[in-house]
């Protein structure tokens, strides 16, 4: 210590070794920007997982890819399997697009900021995202860069489930606001792809005009396997029916539970899993499961599992003997293709883009939409005809080899995405 008169003996440490960053490979594809506020591990729903499954099947293709996504930490930058990964805090000064609520604002407004401060040593050839939270808005307004929103379920089929569509609502105003930006968006766009035939009649509906059916490509999106091998047979008893989404109305998930005795009363053992994020109701401030437990309270065999994360998902998929969507819409399904994927029966709903996924009786079985007692007879059949239900789960297998796989959705999606680089081009030749 100083005063002491003993000097102190230095100490050196040894350094730590010089790490590089990783370089990618160089490619000779196209300059692709993908937009999800939620990418892994932060998957949101079924949109930010395909967009998680797909961005690095692109980068294995040759493409540049970078996805824009959000995060409550600071803002950076990482190299994930060959993706260049900004995640970005929600914090810009501009505001791109200030009708919007302020997270939605926020969002579009960074991305936009995020792609013009890196517009000086690297320029997108097109960016690519969901509509829904109009998250290329901002994009879109600056007007450097091709857009190519992905139509999924909007908010105006969301608003008329919900209640939003009321006047009186508390959430119209926000409803109506969003819904003018969507069709700003659809209109806006160089190429719009829908991710069903289903999906386009829907906009067609509510949003009458803004659709242009020379800019609109159809194309099936995907689910990358995740390496459970399981879909040559079915588990062994007890049987375990499984519902998977989030527990509200359009999910129909006040269906299942209105189909539930029956199926409990068909067969001793069987068990009915729910796994998603139960949501309190507005009328008497409890959930689906708070009331469910209230109204049996001596029933087990109905377990709510809540939300899970993929590897739990995985888990379920792989116990379960078949799997439910009951929804009241859908633009997509992507339960039925994880279901497929898992060789597992899907009972699903007749509505939206399922029925382009599911052959009736071969890969899987439809039931007329918020019908409990289809849906419980369904269940039953199967239950009482296993050999049956494995004949489904594995032609439902065989339609996602074929169809369903990142890989051949991410051929796809090359596709639309360079409709748009080209369409852009032509547009630009002609100024």
């Amino acid at each position: 210590r100083e005063g002491h008169g003993r000097p102190i003996r230095p100490v050196l440490l040894d350094p730590e070794p010089f790490l590089p960053y990783p370089k990618p490979a160089m490619t000779s594809g196209r300059r692709l920007v993908l937009v999800s506020s939620g990418y892994r591990p932060n998957v949101t729903g079924g949109i930010a997982r395909f967009i998680s499954d797909v961005a690095p099947e692109l980068a294995a293709l040759g493409h540049d890819v970078r996805v824009m996504t959000a995060t409550d930490g600071p803002s950076t930058v990482d190299l994930e399997d060959g993706v260049w990964v900004h995640r970005l805090h929600p914090s810009s000064e501009n505001s791109r697009v200030p009708e919007a609520p302020r997270a939605v604002d926020a969002f579009a407004s960074v991305v936009a900021d995020e792609l013009q401060r890196i517009a000086s040593w690297w320029e997108a050839d097109v960016v690519y995202g969901s509509l829904w939270d109009v998250e290329l808005l901002g994009v879109l307004r600056d007007g450097r860069v091709p857009v190519v929103p992905m139509l999924a379920t909007p908010v105006a089929e969301v608003a008329a489930h919900e209640g939003w569509d009321q006047p009186d609502a508390p959430a119209h105003a926000m409803a109506a606001g969003l819904m003018e930006l969507e069709r700003e968006l659809i209109e806006g766009a160089q190429v719009v792809h829908a991710i069903s035939s289903a999906i386009v009649a829907t906009y067609d509906g509510l949003y009458p005009g803004a659709l242009d059916p020379d800019r609109i490509l159809v194309a099936h999106i995907g689910r990358s396997d995740d390496g459970i091998d399981d879909h040559h047979t079915l588990p062994s008893e007890p049987p375990i029916v499984l519902f998977v989404g989030r527990l509200e109305a359009r999910k129909g998930i006040d269906v299942l539970l209105q189909a539930t005795p029956a199926i409990l009363d068909s067969h001793a053992d069987v068990r009915i899993v729910i796994a998603g994020t139960d949501r309190t109701s507005s009328v008497d401030g409890t959930t689906h499961a708070e009331r469910w437990l209230r109204d049996h309270p001596n029933e087990d065999r109905v377990v709510f599992a809540g939300e899970v994360d993929d590897v739990a998902l995985g888990a379920l998929l792989a116990e379960c003997s078949m799997v439910l969507m009951p929804s009241r819409y859908e633009s997509f399904g992507l339960v039925v293709v994880e279901a497929m994927m898992h060789g597992r029966p899907a009972i699903a709903s007749a509505v939206g883009g399922i029925p382009e996924l599911i052959e009736h009786g071969s890969s899987g079985i439809l039931v007329p939409v918020g019908d409990p007692l289809a849906l419980a007879d369904a269940v039953i059949r199967l239950l009482a005809d296993p050999l049956d239900a494995v004949a489904i789960g594995r032609r439902g297998r065989n339609r996602y080899e074929h169809h369903l796989t990142v890989p051949a959705a991410a051929r796809r999606l090359c596709e639309v995405l360079e409709a748009a680089i080209e369409g852009s081009r032509v547009t630009i030749g002609q100024r």
